[in-house]
């Protein structure tokens, strides 16, 4: 007959059930790259930037050291981070640039087209009756706009009109040169003016470059010497990644006050790969 007393605790213990084993730890999420922008959308950016980078003291330039794609994800991220901490901490940073963070995101596609120009200019000049021929009608066209700016008057008289006197292709490419930077240094007052894009401005003034370092190698291009069309375009590349590197700072400064040790984590490095 069995035993009507029931059993004790500890003639029968109760476990309580074992717990799930823990789930695998998840890796660091890796920065997304961002897509390449349109070459129009780059070079608008880089424009706006050109005269500022060209400022700058050649012991201030740092050497480019990033990924492009990466370092415009990251930028973007940080910007984003910080632009939205504004209402929150704007009385509490008075002295805070919070106009670093769209200007920090413009840099960075302004050093990727600077990049992509100065790959291009490593990768050799083509033929050079074919760039000889190219550059008369770039030459043309380029007066042709500075022409109707002068008479809007947006562009100074006699800067163009010093440039008419040359015929041959040294001449032409010099042209070329000079226009398109004196367009570039002037493209946010004269954009939408004549039918020309900030890309194709640019792309003659690189074409006319690598010209003239063909046709005259020993020639002085600026303050930049003797260097070929490789070394001008990385300078212009690093130039621009220094007021990058420096417009960045001004960002993460912000992100350090609100997360400390974690604005990593909110506002990554240049060339973080986990965040």
């Amino acid at each position: 007959m069995p035993d009507p007393t029931p059993a004790t605790p500890e003639e029968h213990p109760v476990h309580p059930p074992e717990p799930a084993p823990a789930a695998p730890a998840a890796p660091a999420a890796t920065a997304p790259a961002t897509a390449e922008p349109p070459p129009d959308t780059l070079a608008a950016h880089y424009a706006q930037h050109l005269a500022a980078a060209q400022n700058l003291a050649a012991d201030e330039v740092l050497h480019f050291t990033a990924e492009p794609a990466l370092m415009t994800a990251n930028v973007r991220r940080g910007a984003a981070a910080v632009v939205a901490l504004q209402p929150a901490l704007q009385a509490d940073l008075p002295n805070a640039d919070w106009s670093a963070p769209g200007r920090a995101e413009s840099l960075a596609y302004a050093v990727w087209h600077a990049w992509k120009q100065a790959a291009i200019a490593s990768n050799g000049t083509g033929d050079l009756a074919e760039q000889v021929q190219r550059i008369h009608p770039v030459r043309r066209l380029l007066f042709a706009a500075a022409e109707v700016l002068v008479a809007a008057s947006l562009l100074p008289s006699a800067e163009v009109d010093a440039l008419r006197k040359g015929r041959g292709a040294v001449d032409a490419a010099t042209d070329v040169d000079a226009l398109a930077t004196l367009l570039l240094v002037n493209w946010t007052t004269v954009q939408g003016k004549v039918p020309l894009d900030v890309a194709a401005v640019t792309q003659a003034q690189a074409d006319a470059k690598a010209l003239l370092l063909r046709l005259r190698p020993a020639q002085r291009l600026g303050d930049t010497g003797k260097r070929g069309e490789a070394a001008v375009t990385a300078d212009v590349r690093d130039r621009l990644f220094t007021l990058l590197v420096r417009t960045y700072d001004e960002v993460r400064r912000v992100a350090a006050y609100k997360w400390l040790d974690d604005a990593s984590s909110h506002v990554p490095r240049l060339n973080q790969r986990r965040v």
